[in-house]
Order: structure tokens, then C-alpha cells, then sequence
């Protein structure tokens, strides 16, 4: 029973950080928004790691282990956080989310492809899905900011594929490093390469509200951190598979909150294909 709870709290997780950035985002720039995220991160990685006694020094000066943590800190959590922070600000939790944590598919698409991984019948399906789905956002008629919303949607699909490429990347790393040790090593590196961008532009963290920054700081804390701890718990009681089942209600789950807490209101076609594609990921995840 615990292991189910671990796996609904880390789908809750990223799903207000999702909140927390489209909050923080709205009115700052999105470079700002993906650096303050990181530090708090790594904080709580850190912590994870020593709680959860992951700390391996073999894997942690490990030369491979360690490229792959700088390529896929450089990929996935700056390159893709950025993409995904910018999108969020140009088209809502809402209709980004969705398609952003659709990498998932791409990731099965390329390992059967590549890989050699089994073919199952709901990749064909999700698939499907998730090409209805995406056309009906994109068709999503916008009376005021028509232009950013479909460069919103654009960009949040360049987001998923980014994600998917740095999944399989990650995937490489983690048949031998513990998931939250390899997240901190990501996140540490990360952190220093950051480090003096931030200095340099550290008069823009000021212009933010205390409000603004602790959503880009909390949210960090809690969708890099926090979630993929409990994530991690959830496996190591339930299994993945079950974890991943329960993890494809995120999608949703943000449509619901971005509807209540950013009072976003999509447009009927938007939601019906935002929706659609959260049915995609989890057809993918199920099958």
C-alpha cells in the first residue's frame, strides 16, 4: 500500500512543480526561472542520497558515469528545462505539460527502433493517440496570443524529444549508478557550470517577487528532488511497472491543477487534446 502512495505523491510532485514554474514564469524570463531551480535541486538530491544511503564513491568518481552525468545534466535538466520553461510561459501548464511528459513514447519508439527493445501493441496506439492529440492543440484557435501559444506548442514538443534523447542516455548510467545518486551527480555538475551565470545575472533574481522565487526554487526542490525520490521508493516497493502506471496520471493531474490554481481556462479543443495525450502515456505505460 505504501509503495502505491510513493508513486501517486511523486506524480503529484511533478505536477505542482509544473504550477510552481508556469506561476514563476508568467512574468520573468525563463533562463532565470530553469538556473534557480537547479541549486535547491541538488539540495535535496544530496539529502536523498545520504537518507536512502546511495552514496557510492566507486560510481561518484566513476569517469563514464560521471560524462554521462555532465551530458545529461547539460541535456535533460538545462537544455530541456529551458525549452520547457519557455513553452510554459508561451502556451500554459495546461496544453504544455502534457505533451512535454509525452517523451516517454519517443523514448519506446527509439529503443525498439535501435535497441532491439520488444514491440508492444500500445506503442502503435499511443502513438496514435498522441499524434490526434497534439493536432488538436495546435489547431487551438487563440484570440489573443495566437502566435506565442503555437510556438508555445512547438517548442514543447522540441521539450518531449529532448527529454527522450536524455532518458536514453540516462537509461545507459543507470544499469550501474542508483537513480537519485546519478540525479545528484547531474544536478552537482550541473550546479557548478551554472554557478556563475547566476552571478552574472544575479540583478534579475532580485527583480523576483519573494513569491516568484520561491515557485522556481521550490519547484526544483520538489520536481527534481522530491519526486524522484518518492518515485524511487515506489519502485523499490511496487515494482516499475506499476510506478510508471500510476506515474502517467501527472498529465492529467496538472490540467486539473492549472485549471484551479493558474486559472488557466484551455479551449475545448486544447483540453480534449491535452487530455488525449495524457490517455496516450498511459496506454504506452500500461502495455
Amino acid at each position: 500500500m505504501l509503495g502505491y502512495i510513493y508513486a501517486f505523491m511523486s506524480a503529484l510532485c511533478w505536477s505542482s512543480a509544473a504550477i510552481l514554474y508556469g506561476y514563476a514564469v508568467k512574468n520573468r524570463d525563463p533562463l532565470m526561472v530553469t538556473i534557480l531551480r537547479i541549486h535547491p535541486a541538488f539540495l535535496v538530491t544530496l539529502i536523498g542520497v545520504l537518507l536512502l544511503r546511495e552514496l557510492k564513491l566507486e560510481i561518484l568518481f566513476d569517469p563514464w558515469i560521471l560524462l554521462l552525468a555532465i551530458i545529461t545534466g547539460a541535456i535533460g535538466m538545462f537544455l530541456g528545462s529551458y525549452t520547457y520553461m519557455y513553452s510554459l510561459k508561451k502556451a500554459g501548464v495546461s496544453v504544455v505539460y502534457p505533451i512535454a511528459f509525452s517523451y516517454p513514447i519517443y523514448v519506446s519508439l527509439i529503443t525498439i527502433a535501435f535497441l532491439g527493445e520488444r514491440f508492444s501493441v500500445g506503442i502503435p496506439i499511443g502513438l496514435a493517440l498522441l499524434i490526434t492529440g497534439l493536432y488538436l492543440i495546435s489547431s487551438e484557435k487563440s484570440t489573443s496570443r495566437e502566435k506565442d501559444y503555437r510556438k508555445g506548442v512547438i517548442v514543447a514538443v522540441i521539450t518531449s524529444l529532448i527529454w527522450a534523447l536524455n532518458a536514453i542516455l540516462a537509461k545507459i548510467a543507470l544499469y550501474r549508478a542508483p537513480p537519485v545518486l546519478f540525479a545528484m551527480m547531474r544536478l552537482l555538475t550541473l550546479s557548478i557550470l551554472v554557478t556563475p551565470l547566476l552571478l552574472q545575472r544575479i540583478y534579475e533574481a532580485r527583480e523576483f517577487s519573494r513569491s516568484e522565487l520561491l515557485a522556481a526554487t521550490i519547484g526544483g526542490a520538489i520536481g527534481i528532488g522530491i519526486g524522484l525520490i518518492f518515485s524511487h521508493l515506489a519502485i523499490v516497493d511496487i515494482g516499475a511497472a506499476r510506478t510508471t502506471i500510476i506515474g502517467s496520471s501527472s498529465p492529467a493531474l496538472s490540467i486539473l491543477l492549472a485549471t484551479i490554481f493558474l486559472k488557466e481556462k484551455p479551449g475545448k479543443r486544447a483540453l480534449i487534446g491535452a487530455l488525449i495525450v495524457s490517455a496516450a502515456i498511459f496506454v504506452v505505460a500500461i502495455f
